[in-house]
């Protein structure tokens, strides 16, 4: 086949950034030192840590129109099954609610959601009796067992046994099923799809193009003419909890339209030769979207949020046009709903923008950034500003940090510099890669210097003050070097 190239680069661009995975780290650490060190809920608290993809190193990079990504974080308490699954969930919400950078928080019937920019957070409690650890379920009023940490040691395992390969046919097998799934379409996903390709790996001394297709063909192969034809959906069970069958909550339509999807792609593949332009139709470009490609996206986005919104906003005055009949109550209702939509439409426009920030972030060469001109960046900070105003707000860490990157590659040092001291004092990580573009100028480095002497709590080693340490360090060695030889 012969497209190796190709791969890699598809590889690269799915695979989640550095700054993205250290983020989610800090997420975790920081919620770990928050309910440690909570006055009330430290005697409860055991262990924190992450689970699911991130742990497992099997998650991908978001597209441009996806929702928040889910980020799990278990935490471990002192707590029995004696305690009813509702008590324990309400009185982590109550802790979390307290917490002022928590500002959404809700109970699901197994865990805590919290929103957070660009990320849902299920905060899962659980306890352990005898070696085993339990899942309560506040709907059910049950505690099931789990056991997290095994599902990461036995990817661990396969991806050994497999020359370090099986996590990369994960990341792309996952990449695939974003791409199909429209609308209300169910495809196996988690730890059911990871384990259909498990059970049907291919042989990992092929590369990586041969064993995707060879792991595609396993699964069409081993299902098809047992399950599909006789119409029945298999049971596939849990590595680490064999009773619990996977496929428990999927249909037969669910199961045959996934295994139709591959057999779609493979004809479509054999007819095609396995061309770069073949996988490029199934899989996508390995190098990514273009610029033109984000902006229209964007820009439909936008515009169909904003139809929506009017279409909503025309239909309602409709319904009070037949029932108002004092002229004045009607033209002050009218106009509150003016501001309502302006708000609206205020807060879309917010969202898409900043998105789009992000993705120049982590997704947009120098290059290409600096192709489209100042003056176009400049405009949509300018609106950001505009409404950050109106609503008397301020921006947040990660969102100097998008600016911070702009500002960088636009080549305007002194609003980089400023970013990054804006960043830190809203306590946002601070890589080195930062801190070196800083360390010649005299007047950013004093101020990020008294910034983080202010921000680093004694006792507190998050990943975040650890970065604030290490850049301190840097900073204060070259500044008073600086000062000796001058």
């Amino acid at each position: 086949m012969g497209n190796s190239s190709y791969f890699t680069n598809l590889l690269t661009n799915i695979e989640l950034s550095k700054t993205t995975k250290s983020y989610v780290s800090s997420l975790q650490s920081n919620l770990r030192d928050y309910l440690k060190n909570h006055i009330e809920y430290k005697t409860k608290h055991i262990d924190t840590f992450l689970s699911g993809s991130y742990a497992k190193n099997t998650s991908i990079r978001p597209s441009l129109n996806e929702e928040n990504q889910d980020v799990d974080i278990v935490v471990l308490t002192n707590y029995t099954r004696d305690t009813p699954p509702v008590q324990v969930l309400n009185e982590l919400k109550s802790v979390l609610k307290n917490n002022s950078k928590y500002k959404e928080v809700k109970l699901q019937s197994k865990s805590i959601g919290i929103e957070m920019a660009n990320y849902h957070i299920d905060v899962v409690p659980i306890v352990k009796e005898a070696d085993h650890f339990y899942i309560g379920n506040h709907e059910k009023d049950e505690w099931n067992l789990t056991d997290p940490k095994k599902h990461i040691s036995w990817s661990t395992e396969i991806n050994m046994k497999n020359e370090g390969k099986y996590k990369p046919i994960v990341k792309i097998f996952k990449w695939w099923r974003k791409r199909k799934v429209v609308g209300d379409l169910k495809l196996p996903k988690g730890i059911l799809l990871e384990k259909i390709i498990a059970d049907n790996f291919g042989e990992s001394k092929y590369d990586i193009e041969n064993l995707l297709v060879m792991t595609m063909e396993n699964i069409v192969d081993n299902y098809k003419t047992v399950y599909i034809d006789k119409k029945v959906v298999p049971s596939v069970y849990d590595p680490v909890l064999p009773k619990n069958n996977l496929f428990d909550k999927y249909t037969f339509d669910d199961f045959s339209k996934f295994i139709e999807l591959l057999q779609q792609d493979l004809l479509f593949l054999r007819e095609n030769h396995c061309t770069v332009e073949a996988w490029e139709k199934i899989l996508g470009n390995s190098g990514g979207k273009s610029i033109e490609d984000v902006r229209e996206e964007y820009s439909f986005s936008l515009k169909r949020q904003m139809d929506q919104l009017l279409n909503q906003v025309i239909e309602k005055s409709k319904q009070l046009s037949v029932e108002i009949k004092d002229y004045e109550n009607k033209k002050k209702e009218i106009e509150n709903r003016e501001k309502s939509m302006q708000k609206k439409e205020d807060e879309i426009k917010y969202d898409v923008y900043l998105d789009f920030l992000q993705e120049a972030k982590y997704n947009l060469s120098d290059e290409l950034i600096k192709g489209m001109g100042r003056e176009y960046w400049m405009d949509m900070i300018k609106i950001l500003e505009s409404i950050k105003k109106k609503k008397n707000s301020s921006f947040r860490g990660y969102e100097y940090s998008y600016f911070a990157s702009l500002y960088k590659a636009l080549e305007l040092k002194e609003e980089y510099y400023n970013s990054i001291c804006l960043m830190v004092e809203d306590g946002f990580y601070l890589s080195n890669y930062d801190v070196k573009y800083i360390i010649d100028n005299t007047y950013f480095r004093k101020r990020l210097i008294d910034i983080l002497r202010a921000k680093i709590i004694k006792g507190d080693y998050s990943d975040t003050v650890e970065s604030y340490r290490i850049a301190l360090k840097l900073l204060e060695e070259n500044y008073f070097q600086k000062s000796e030889n001058n």
